[in-house]
């Protein structure tokens, strides 16, 4: 019984202590990633949306072919980040914010050709600045979920090593409770003989 209990005890212990690794894992190459990648997207949008701001202020047509090259490179990397972002989430809400995020750029980006095509309509100005607000607060959104995400693998890891050390302690104290009761039984065992004997002994002398 003692060896079977210690057997449990050490694959118990293994157990949890992978389980553990697993989700510090998970947690690190999810949510944390995701929230990474959120806010690195969040910053390259800010660096497009600067591009665009660059490109209508200046005239040299050599600067906006260098400005357009910068801005696909950073709708590229951009995108980039959505993916990485989108494919670190694991709940619903924070795979629907990246979605959200995805819709309002390619909202932003249709105006933003309208305005660069020649069209400066103030209705534009406004539909840009509203498209960027979305992406901005979708980005948020997004962060804000991927860290709840992560909060709860950490409250799982944690119940993981809190079970496992009541279960340790019960464990060992049913183990110290049986080597008594083993220990005073075979006590017993082996005294009464030999207080037997050496009655016989006596009484023979």
């Amino acid at each position: 019984i003692l060896a079977a209990i210690t057997i449990f005890l050490g694959h118990y212990a293994v157990t949890s202590v992978v389980e553990s690794g697993r989700l510090v894992v998970a947690t690190y190459d999810k949510p944390l990633m995701a929230i990474s990648y959120a806010r690195l997207a969040h910053t390259q949008f800010t660096q497009m949306e600067l591009a665009h701001t660059q490109r209508q202020s200046v005239v040299d047509r050599n600067r906006w072919r260098l400005l357009d090259d910068r801005f696909k490179k950073l709708a590229h990397l951009l995108s980039q980040s959505l993916e990485v972002a989108e494919n670190r989430s694991i709940s619903a809400g924070a795979t629907a914010a990246v979605k959200t995020t995805r819709r309002a750029i390619d909202q932003w980006n249709e105006v933003r050709q309208r305005i660069i095509a020649g069209s400066n309509s103030p209705e534009d100005r406004a539909a840009l600045e509203k498209h960027a607000a979305t992406v901005g607060s979708a980005l948020d959104q997004l962060v804000e979920l991927t860290a709840q995400d992560g909060f709860t693998h950490r409250e799982m890891s944690l119940s993981s090593i809190e079970t496992y050390r009541m279960a340790s302690i019960a464990t060992t104290i049913v183990a110290l409770v049986l080597g008594i009761i083993v220990a005073v039984l075979l006590a017993r065992q082996m005294v009464r003989p030999i207080a037997i004997a050496s009655y016989a002994a006596s009484r023979i002398a």
